[in-house]
């Protein structure tokens, strides 16, 4: 992104503080730039977004756990070239690993919060599952956990592909069925193989409901991230407006001091400059929490989706 690296530095060690003491230190971090006559670097550093506490656990898994993290990213990559095989077996053996690494993880998370004196609930754990979900499904996310400077948490794509799916598409060999005439009829595994068809469930009307529950679902996961999307572009649209009047606060301060004769008119820029500030602050936090508040409520619909596509999967057919 062209990041100068001392912003980069800074920023990754503002990303480790605790929520509550992100702003403090980053205001000074801004004003220490601005007097150092680094007016860019200050833009940049006051556009940086103060973490919620599912993003911050999931920083200092980055920091203090990087092994364990990579494993998981691991894992995810795994997983999408075994989808893209596809190769059940694989991915049977990947999920169970998947599974164990996440649990791990979170636990270590909320341990790990804990210690610094940060209780994470459970919509924080949630949102810390989620966003372990988004960077075992997408490589774009993985590299922003891998970064370590979250800012909020992130959610599953719901374009990306499902990763249970040949799961429940592929089923166990089942015993072998007599055939009529004394033989051993082939079951439908062995008969897949033999002749190169995929195995095709016999339609029930309860698994029929079930997809229909789990397609509802999945359109109320959509409209909630289309909701999401909008108030986070209008958060960004804070920010922006945010770093322009820190930009205008800059330009004030030098001003002040070059031009002895224009002090006063200067100090009504400032004052003017600060108020637009604070309000763009307060615009950009207030849209924030709207946008965790929907991202929380789409975790939760995605999940029970997930689930019921995955109890509609799991039952065999007849």
């Amino acid at each position: 992104m062209g990041e100068h690296l001392g912003d980069g530095r800074t920023a990754t060690n503002l990303y480790s503080l605790a929520p509550g003491q992100f702003t403090a230190a980053r205001d000074r971090a801004v004003r220490a730039a601005r007097a150092a006559g680094h007016r860019d670097q200050a833009a940049r550093l006051a556009a940086l977004r103060r973490p919620t506490q599912p993003a911050w656990a999931v920083n200092q898994l980055t920091r203090h756990h990087p092994g364990q993290l990579a494993q998981l990213l691991d894992v995810g990559a795994a997983m999408r070239t075994a989808q893209a095989q596809p190769d059940p077996g694989a991915l049977r053996e990947l999920v169970g690993r998947r599974r164990r690494l996440m649990e791990e993880l979170v636990h270590t998370a909320v341990q790990d919060a804990a210690d610094a004196g940060e209780r994470l609930g459970d919509a924080a754990v949630q949102a810390v599952e989620q966003t372990l979900a988004a960077a075992l499904a997408d490589p774009s996310a993985a590299d922003q956990v891998a970064e370590g400077r979250l800012a909020a948490a992130l959610s599953v794509p719901t374009a990306l592909p499902d990763l249970g799916r040949p799961l429940a598409a592929v089923p166990d060999p089942p015993d072998a069925a007599p055939a009529a005439g004394g033989g051993t009829r082939p079951s439908g595994w062995q008969s897949a193989q033999a002749t190169g068809k995929p195995v095709t469930a016999a339609p029930r009307t309860r698994a029929s409901r079930s997809e229909a529950a789990a397609e509802q679902r999945a359109q109320a996961v959509a409209e909630l991230e289309q909701r999401r999307r909008q108030l986070e572009g209008e958060a960004e649209a804070a920010e922006r407006a945010a770093v322009r009047a820190e930009e205008d606060l800059a330009g004030a301060e030098e001003r002040a001091r070059d031009t002895q004769g224009e002090v006063e008119r200067a100090h009504q820029v400032l004052d003017r400059a600060r108020f637009a500030a604070r309000r763009a602050e307060e615009t950009r936090e207030r849209a924030a929490d709207r946008a965790r508040g929907l991202r929380e409520q789409a975790g939760r619909a995605r999940a029970a989706a997930d689930r019921v596509r995955g109890e509609a999967a799991s039952r065999p057919g007849r």
